[in-house]
C-alpha cells in the first residue's frame, strides 16, 4: 500500500526541521543503518518492539526512516520544501503486510494526515 500526505506549516524550514527531528524521529543518530526501538505495550498480556531505521538523510530537503513491528513494514519519505515563506512537508507512504486481508487503506491514510497535522499545529503554536 502506498500514499502520500502533506502540510503547509507556516514556519521557518528550520524550525520545523529541528521540531521533526526532536518529535518525530525516535532514532537521535542520524547515521544512514543506524536502528533504535521502541517498546509498546498494548495490555498485560501483549507487547511489540517497533525498530526504526535510518534509511537515508539529506536535510535539510528529506529523510527517509523505516519502521517495522511484528509483519508489518513501513517506509516513510519526507521532504521538506519551502514556497512563499512556508514550508510544504510531504509524506510518501509504504506500507507491507505480511497479510493484507482486512487492512483499510483510508484509516491508515486518515491517520497518517492526523499525525501530520497535529504536528503542523504544534510546530505552528511555537513560533
Amino acid at each position: 500500500m502506498k500514499y502520500v500526505c502533506q502540510v503547509i506549516i507556516n514556519a521557518s524550514l528550520e524550525k520545523v526541521i529541528d521540531l521533526f527531528l526532536e518529535k518525530m524521529v525516535i532514532n537521535k543518530d542520524l547515521t544512514p543503518g543506524n536502528k533504535c526501538s521502541l517498546d509498546y505495550v498494548i495490555d498485560e498480556n501483549h507487547r511489540l518492539q517497533m525498530i526504526e531505521t535510518i534509511e537515508s538523510v539529506n536535510l535539510p530537503e528529506e529523510i527517509v526512516t523505516i519502521y517495522e513491528v511484528e509483519k508489518v513494514w513501513n517506509r516513510c519519505v519526507n521532504r521538506f520544501n519551502v514556497e512563499k515563506g512556508k514550508v510544504i512537508y510531504t509524506m510518501d507512504v509504504e506500507f507491507v503486510f505480511e497479510d493484507e486481508s482486512g487492512i483499510n487503506e483510508d484509516n491508515f491514510k486518515k491517520k497518517t494526515q492526523s499525525q501530520m497535522d497535529e504536528f503542523k499545529e504544534y510546530v505552528e503554536s511555537l513560533t
